[in-house]
């Protein structure tokens, strides 16, 4: 008897463990990825096949950004799927790739290299845990250097000194690059000719695809002589690149101090401070005129005044965007949103600010909340299914689409564009 119960409690503790693969693995999968997984398959990268997911902006943060600033980063896996499959069918050997040293659990980093067995350079996931730091930190160094930089000698002596053969630029390594990006393709410049692109995905509707460069090997040419301008007291010969112009901010223009109207205007506000209509006239001479700077510093005063006004918050950040400063723009669109929740135009506003930094499950949810407050606001059932396209998600985008037919009024021009959009899917 005391052998049968032992068993019995036994067997209950394998039962009890079991339940986090009946029912934490679709919990898990459900949560990271949107669309829904096909089941079936012992083959572990079809799920990249239509798996998108979202991961953190702060590892894509350039150089002097601050990284909390830097929005998260949307993934659509298929690109990488199609590359990975590209270099399980051409690559043979031990070939050395250049990828990102990116975590592996949230990340998704390093999906190339366990794809396909190739060797990266450095990991991005416990090296320094299981060698030495000093052993690690230096490659890690190059290797998130190798991606930023705009410096194509850098590059060189990066790719000779740990034996590159292929480049991997994924939507992850392209996000890192930034400006760095044009670097890859000034190499493969016939009057240089170090880097070939064997492989690239295309993209749709502004994603970015997969891009694979080789490293050429000439006759007589090894990879260790890929090396420019950093090494060249080496004694080994090198390849002369001339660096890629860097690109500096265009600066905002001053407005003119001695034009009658724009004095008189600014006259009139500082006779005031608390006439809206006279602020409101010199804030939109500046808007008209081209001077976003101006503009906003005005319309600060104006919410500082009367933090409840809903038009200037979003007028805020229309001058905050205009001047080159998105971050501040969406701080005001948010706060609008905050100002008066209600009101579906500013979830809508809000959306496509979310849309255009590929936040597109906080667009979404704002899309959701403007149709909420107002089921007739068609304008955000229409752009919700852009964004359902941007993510692949066919279903959900043809039933906003059609949401617009059904509850638009009449006549109302988003039922043209909503038609368009679905005989587009269908």
């Amino acid at each position: 008897m005391g052998r049968f119960v032992w068993v019995g409690v036994l067997g209950l503790f394998i039962l009890a463990s079991l339940a986090f693969t009946v029912l934490g693995t679709p919990d898990r999968l459900a949560k990271r990825f949107p669309v829904i997984l096909s089941i079936g398959t012992l083959d572990g990268l079809q799920f990249m096949k239509t798996a998108q997911y979202m991961t953190e902006g702060a590892p894509f943060a350039q150089p002097g950004q601050d990284p909390a600033s830097v929005p998260p980063l949307s993934v659509d896996l298929k690109y990488d799927y199609d590359a990975i499959t590209w270099l399980n069918k051409n690559v043979k050997g031990a070939q050395v790739m250049a990828e990102l040293p990116l975590g592996y659990y949230r990340e998704y980093g390093m999906r190339a290299a366990s794809g396909t067995g190739l060797s990266m350079v450095v990991g991005g996931l416990h090296q320094d845990e299981q060698r030495y730091g000093w052993l690690v930190a230096d490659r890690v160094k190059d290797m998130n250097d190798f991606f930023t930089t705009q410096d194509a000698q850098l590059a060189l002596t990066l790719i000779s000194k740990y034996d590159i053969d292929y480049i991997y630029l994924g939507q992850l390594e392209q996000a890192k690059a930034g400006p760095g990006i044009r670097k890859f393709q000034q190499l493969t410049d016939p009057k240089v000719h170090v880097l070939d692109k064997v492989f690239e995905s295309q993209g749709s509707l502004g994603i970015k695809g997969t891009i694979i460069y080789k490293v050429v090997q000439q006759p007589g040419r090894e990879v260790g002589t890929l090396v420019g301008a950093p090494a060249q007291n080496s004694g080994i010969p090198g390849i002369s690149i001339t660096p890629l112009p860097t690109a500096s901010p265009t600066p905002m223009p001053a407005p003119p101090v001695d034009d009658p109207d724009l004095k008189a205007l600014i006259a009139a506000a500082a006779q005031n401070p608390s006439n809206r209509d006279a602020r409101q006239k010199l804030i939109d001479w500046y808007r008209a005129h081209g001077y976003p700077v101006e503009a906003a510093r005005e319309l600060e005063t104006v919410v500082a005044q009367d933090p409840h006004n809903v038009p200037a918050w979003h007028q805020l950040g229309d001058a905050y965007q205009d001047a080159g400063q998105p971050d501040k723009a969406l701080k005001a669109w948010e706060n609008a949103r905050d100002v008066e929740p209600n009101l579906p135009s500013v979830h809508n506003k809000l959306g496509s600010a979310y849309t255009d930094r590929k936040r597109y499950d906080d667009a979404i949810n704002e899309y959701k909340l403007a149709v909420e407050k107002d089921p007739g606001f068609v304008e955000s059932y229409f752009h919700m299914g852009e964004v359902y396209q941007l993510r692949g998600d066919k279903a959900n985008a043809i039933a906003a689409y059609q949401n617009v037919i059904d509850k638009a009024k009449p006549g109302d021009g988003w039922i043209v564009e909503a038609r368009k959009k679905l005989a587009q899917l269908k």
